[in-house]
């Protein structure tokens, strides 16, 4: 039987207590009602087995070296490393982490000076070929660690003066030193981060841009799609956006960027379900993929929207091309955010049942194509990963209560990372892995 699960991963410096578990396969489930929604969603033609997952790691890592972990410290945020190495980093309650994908070994760890404060987001840079981490926290802070260093080496306030809490950060990528934040109210502001170089990290981060969303709507989620760039934002309002091209932001061209606001249903289904907008993320390729609370489905469009550009057009509101939905659970639950890669051709997203639902981005998404009456497609996931059972002593541990809060992908796709509401970074591996890209 695979271990699963124990305080932190061997090989650190931190001396915890290891506490083993063992997984048994849980009999997936679903209700009557989940299959008569999902009959009108097709099957997508893949080969399942380049798809087959197994658990074969479990840690509870955000605690204090040595601590019993904190079963309800919700771990908030995950995101691999692009380039470099490959890393993982994870952030819940006052702990970030980092992890090496391939061994599971946990490389660092950091914590906040007040156990009450907390690490929302986070998002990988790399700048002059060195890779460092931004993260925001409740208060209104963001911090920039350089993970081979184990150093935090500058923190300020993301919002000036105001103690709002900090609940996304976005790496600009396009200007490897820019860096978006954005408050709990949808306030973002652009920061230029500069040259840190070890072992001064001399520099003050910039502020170049601050925008603000009309009502002030509360915020789930933040996106940047670097090829049309395009920051969204998926809020208690809906899903929000600005055009920020390189040319406005940098001053070359004077302009106050606008706030759009886009419709991704028909009214009627706005009206039935509401318009909460908890997760977006940019796949790649300028896809997006949108997840509305209460909808049993994810979107995906193209971030290429042409209405924008008539001479004619009056307010802020934009219709979304939706080119596909993908079939997912109904619930009610905030924060569970989709995970994905239009360069795999794959995304993921986990529910509030400890699943991950798997899905293979078909090739049409990536094609230029004009609109046409076939669209969306309606499409089911191509698997589901159940949460395993697990043996702790000699007890059996279901996962019935786990919520899965995001869920990421290694570069190459060998890996799939899934963070939770109880505490839990969960490994999953492919049975066949591919070969890697680099």
């Amino acid at each position: 039987m695979k271990r699963l699960l124990e305080n932190s991963s061997s090989g650190s410096d931190d001396d915890d207590v290891p506490e083993a578990f063992r997984a048994k396969r849980k009999q997936e489930t679903s209700s009557e009602e989940e299959e008569e929604n999902h009959k009108q969603f097709k099957k997508v033609d893949v080969n399942l087995k380049n798809h087959v997952y197994e658990p074969v790691h479990f840690v509870r890592a955000h605690c204090k070296a040595g601590e019993i972990p904190e079963v309800a410290t919700q771990v908030w945020d995950a995101e691999v490393e692009r380039g470099g190495k490959g890393r993982l980093a994870t952030c819940g309650g006052a702990f970030l982490c980092v992890f090496a994908t391939k061994s599971n070994q946990l490389l660092m760890r950091y914590s906040l000076p007040k156990p009450e404060m907390v690490f929302y987001s986070l998002a990988w840079m790399e700048v002059e070929g060195k890779s460092y981490l931004a993260a925001c926290s409740g208060g209104g802070e963001l911090r920039l660690f350089h993970p081979t260093k184990r150093v935090c080496f500058a923190t300020w306030r993301g919002d000036g003066s105001r103690e709002v809490d900090m609940y996304a950060v976005e790496a600009h990528r396009s200007a490897p030193s820019w860096l978006f934040a954005a408050t709990s109210d949808s306030v973002v502001t652009l920061w230029d981060i500069g040259r840190p170089s070890p072992p001064s990290y001399k520099g003050i981060p910039r502020k170049l841009l601050r925008v603000a969303a009309e009502m002030t709507p509360d915020l789930y989620s933040m996106a940047w799609v670097k090829e049309q760039q395009w920051l969204f934002a998926g809020t208690a309002g809906g899903l929000i956006g600005w055009h920020l091209p390189i040319k406005v932001l940098t001053g070359s061209v004077p302009a106050k960027p606008s706030m759009i606001d886009f419709e991704l249903v028909p009214d009627s289904e706005t009206r039935e379900y509401g318009q909460v907008v908890d997760s977006v993320c940019s796949l790649g390729q300028g896809l997006v993929a949108v997840k509305c609370v209460n909808y049993g489905k994810i979107l995906v469009f193209k971030a290429e929207f042409p209405a924008l550009q008539e001479k004619d057009r009056t307010g802020n509101l934009c219709k979304v091309e939706v080119l596909a939905e993908f079939a997912w659970r109904h619930t009610m639950e905030h924060y569970i955010n989709i995970g994905g890669s239009a360069d795999l051709r794959l995304m993921a997203c986990g529910d509030d049942q400890g699943t991950i639902w798997l899905y293979s981005l078909p090739a049409h998404l990536l094609l230029e194509a004009a609109s046409n009456s076939n669209l969306p497609s309606k499409l089911l996931p191509i698997g589901r990963l159940p949460w395993p059972k697990l043996q702790v002593d000699g007890k059996l541990q279901e996962g019935t209560q786990v919520m899965i809060d995001k869920v990421v992908f290694s570069p190459e796709g060998n890996n799939i990372v899934a963070i939770t509401n109880n505490n839990i970074v969960a490994f999953w591996k492919r049975s066949q892995a591919l070969p890697d890209s680099k």
